[in-house]
């Protein structure tokens, strides 16, 4: 697992966008930092994880500053119980070969999604195909 991390890949890998925010606020302050880390982590290295000592230290704490959480919020996040699994559930996880659109990652008007595998094996959306053509990321 990556240890080092700089400013281009935090930014990248780990800065939340308006509708993850959105999403992250409908959740009670002290698992908001969870939730948040189960969707980057999911985002960086395509699974869901059942304990915070799976997630980097450097991205936690970027994460962290950008929800004005304490890193200590963690420490009471039931990653593989209840919390944990409804979090996962919030978001329904579609592998690549499924073809279908990701329900709460990609807006509904988006039919599928087109994923690669980048250097590291972690899968990464290549392109979305939409109702109006296909948007290149």
């Amino acid at each position: 697992m990556q240890q080092n991390w700089d400013g281009a890949e935090l930014a990248r890998w780990w800065s939340l966008n308006f509708d993850e925010l959105a999403l992250i606020e409908t959740k009670p302050l002290r698992t908001r930092l969870g939730f948040a880390a189960q969707i980057e982590m999911y985002r960086w290295a395509g699974r869901f994880i059942d304990h915070a000592s799976e997630i980097p230290a450097e991205p936690v704490s970027y994460l962290a500053e950008q929800l004005s959480a304490a890193l200590t919020d963690l420490d009471g996040y039931d990653w593989a119980g209840r919390t944990g699994r409804r979090h996962r559930e919030d978001r329904r996880v579609i592998h690549p070969e499924d073809g279908l659109p990701i329900e709460g990652v990609v807006p509904a008007r988006w039919r599928d999604l087109v994923l690669e595998r980048d250097g590291a094996g972690c899968w990464q959306i290549k392109r979305i195909n939409s109702v109006t053509g296909a948007n290149s990321l």
